[in-house]
């Protein structure tokens, strides 16, 4: 893809910034990452936790439904963007039966939620319906519990309008790696994914080119969110605050991506022998 990184994109990360979005930074990784559901690699060692700030779903209001709190880390590499979420929900209900990708979902039980959008932090939210929005949730039994964990699965939607919602079919996310597991310290459950680069689909969604994988210092725009059993979504919850209207509302929080080698003069030239 084509590598872009002017003054233009830079102001608008500082303005977005100064609104009081919430940044977090991804450090590459050279190690490996086995997609689990644990995250216990040393690779993680290196990223430093997310969340445990979560705000009310519609509200904006600091604070979860009996102080049940979700955190994140992020790692990205040549190949993926790796994701480890975590919650500390002691009582969690899944939706009942599920057992394959993309299943219909109530979108009221538990489950986490991602969003992602490559370009609209460069240009101050000017496109602010570009997204892709992951819905993860385990295998479960009848009674909407883990059935065989680490088998996980996703609901993957994108698109560059709001509606009609859900947005458009995005086949090629089903690319994605997923692992779900119940944890007991905290009492919770987690879940670890792998985004493959090649799986994210810009003439579906996005309107101007963007890196894949993303360059040093690129910025993302993404929300992270957890659902927790509440029809009514008091119980529901999410990284940035927006005052009202759910998880889709813009500004999102941001993601810098860093730490990846730059070659040095020795290597470019080791390409052309």
């Amino acid at each position: 893809m084509k590598r872009t990184m002017g003054v233009g994109l830079l102001w608008a990360i500082a303005v977005t910034a100064l609104m009081g979005a919430k940044t977090y930074t991804v450090p590459f990784t050279s190690g490996p990452v086995t997609v689990d559901g644990n995250a216990t690699e040393a690779a993680w060692a290196a990223a430093t936790a997310g969340g445990g700030d979560f705000v009310g779903h519609d509200t904006g209001i600091p604070g979860t439904l009996s102080g049940q709190q979700t955190t994140f880390k992020a790692l990205w590499d040549d190949n993926n963007l790796y994701i480890y979420l975590q919650t500390q929900d002691t009582s969690p209900v899944f939706d009942a039966n599920l057992t394959t990708d993309n299943q219909t979902l109530s979108f009221s039980k538990d489950d986490f939620e991602l969003f992602l959008d490559p370009i609209s932090s460069r240009n101050n939210e000017a496109n602010p319906t570009h997204k892709y929005q992951l819905v993860i949730y385990p295998q479960t039994n009848a009674s909407g519990q883990f059935a065989n964990p680490p088998v996980a699965f996703k609901w993957v939607a994108a698109g560059d309008t709001d509606f009609p919602f859900p947005p458009t079919s995005w086949v090629s996310g089903l690319g994605i790696t997923v692992k779900m597991v119940p944890i007991s310290s905290p009492a919770g459950y987690a879940a670890e994914l792998a985004i493959p680069w090649s799986v994210f689909d810009v003439a579906l969604v996005n309107t101007q080119p963007f890196n894949l994988p993303p360059a040093n210092n690129d910025v993302w725009s993404v929300q992270v969110c957890r659902v927790h059993d509440a029809g009514n979504n008091t119980a529901a919850s999410k990284w940035n605050p927006t005052a009202t209207a759910g998880f889709r509302t813009k500004p999102w929080g941001l993601w810098t991506f860093t730490g990846r080698p730059v070659p040095t003069a020795a290597q470019d030239w080791a390409l052309f022998e």
